[in-house]
């Protein structure tokens, strides 16, 4: 049987950030993957097989930034806030095994909601902003994919979270430092870019990703 996956990107569809461009990227990998079901939520652009854009207010909008003065929020909050609205009937219909998410604001509205329709939904959070240890969404959630080592040493999780550490001696920063240096060696570079492409690209990374998440599920 099929995981159902709800991956949720407020942003994509209106800006490209890190966030924008990996949700984008992780869902054209993860939809080849035949054991998962996944579905793509976004905050704007047009709706396509499996990707759905769901009604919220921008974060660039007059009306986001006036409610954000006048409830003293921001107007990042009013958008992801608005998006969650309209993303609740498809949890209450769809009934998805895993939600993937990078917003932790987000994050912490779909642990009230589980809560409070005593719902079994997991939630995975790929935490790529710097937030404080005592943060809520890392007791909300139920794993954290830590993906940029400085945050590592803000907080420890053990073997509670699943993150790739760029910290050590052959890292994706060295690599490319490595390939910015090579001043025209061709053979040098399409050694290094091969390298670089076994390790990183997403044709590689596809089993880990669907191993965390099928461990997450069950």
């Amino acid at each position: 049987m099929k995981l159902k996956v709800f991956l949720i990107c407020t942003g994509l569809g209106q800006v490209m950030r890190g966030y924008e461009s990996f949700a984008e990227q992780a869902f054209q990998a993860l939809s080849k993957e035949p054991s998962l079901d996944i579905i793509l939520f976004k905050g704007g652009g047009k709706a396509k097989t499996k990707e759905v854009s769901l009604w919220n207010l921008p974060r660039h909008t007059v009306t986001a930034c006036r409610i954000a003065k006048y409830t003293k929020t921001s107007a990042y909050f009013v958008e992801q806030i608005s998006f969650f609205l309209s993303l609740i009937p498809h949890i209450q219909t769809e009934k998805p095994d895993v939600i993937y998410f990078s917003d932790n604001d987000i994050g912490n509205f779909l642990a009230y909601w589980r809560r409070f329709t005593k719902q079994s939904y997991k939630l995975l959070f790929c935490n790529g902003d710097p937030l404080g240890a005592k943060s809520p969404i890392f007791a909300n959630c139920d794993l954290i994919q830590q993906i940029a080592p400085q945050h590592l040493e803000n907080y420890t999780f053990e073997n509670k979270g699943c993150f790739g550490d760029f910290t050590h001696k052959g890292s994706l920063a060295d690599l490319i430092i490595q390939i910015l240096s090579e001043n025209g060696d061709k053979s040098k570079f399409y050694q290094r870019h091969q390298f670089i492409y076994e390790r990183f690209s997403w044709d590689k990374l596809l089993p880990s990703y669907v191993e965390m998440i099928r461990m997450l599920a069950n």
